[in-house]
């Protein structure tokens, strides 16, 4: 073979690219595909971490409703039998829109969520309009009612502004949630 007649330099050159396309080679073959699946992985967890981060909010939640509730529930007079927890809900928030001049635009009750074995939490979503000022005061009155509602998620826009006056209008959306024992069927 011709390798015999190469000089001890050219033989090192040789030696030295041929480590080089071996490292070439493995790099290809081995570490980018291993580089990839730890791409793919941090990925992975960035789009896992918001979902994470909500359910660690609603782990959180679930001893503070209960609690709520447990203070609350002597003095709360019960569902008298056929009324249903979004009736309540509705009639809540009927009642303190009209107190605070906030108009509901619709109601829509949500499926139920039955998350724990001794309570169900009944969810109606609500959309409303009216003054900034008249749904701040609406939403406290709402949060601090004797009905032990919850707003679960608020989403307001500004739909118009009156810079004389320094006022808004808004329009928003709301989760209304109400926690109730669950009957106990005998």
């Amino acid at each position: 073979m011709k390798l015999d007649k190469l000089s001890s330099r050219e033989m090192m050159l040789l030696g030295t690219m041929a480590v080089a396309v071996f490292f070439a080679v493995a790099n290809q073959v081995v570490v980018r595909p291993i580089q990839r699946q730890f791409w793919r992985l941090r990925q992975d967890a960035a789009d896992m971490e918001p979902n994470l981060l909500k359910a660690k909010q609603m782990v959180c939640e679930g001893p503070h409703v209960e609690s709520d509730y447990q203070s609350h529930a002597q003095r709360l007079p019960k569902l008298p039998e056929g009324t249903k927890a979004n009736d309540v809900i509705m009639k809540a928030v009927d009642r303190l829109a009209s107190l605070h001049k906030v108009s509901i635009l619709r109601r829509k009750p949500q499926p139920l969520d039955d998350d724990e074995d001794h309570w169900d939490t009944h969810i109606v979503r609500i959309e409303l309009s009216g003054k900034t000022k008249d749904v701040m005061q609406f939403l406290y009155k709402l949060r601090t009612s004797n009905e032990l509602l919850r707003i679960r998620k608020i989403e307001l826009n500004v739909e118009s502004r009156d810079k004389d006056r320094g006022t808004a209008v808004v329009r928003g959306v709301l989760l209304v949630a109400k926690v109730v024992e669950k009957k106990v069927e005998a």
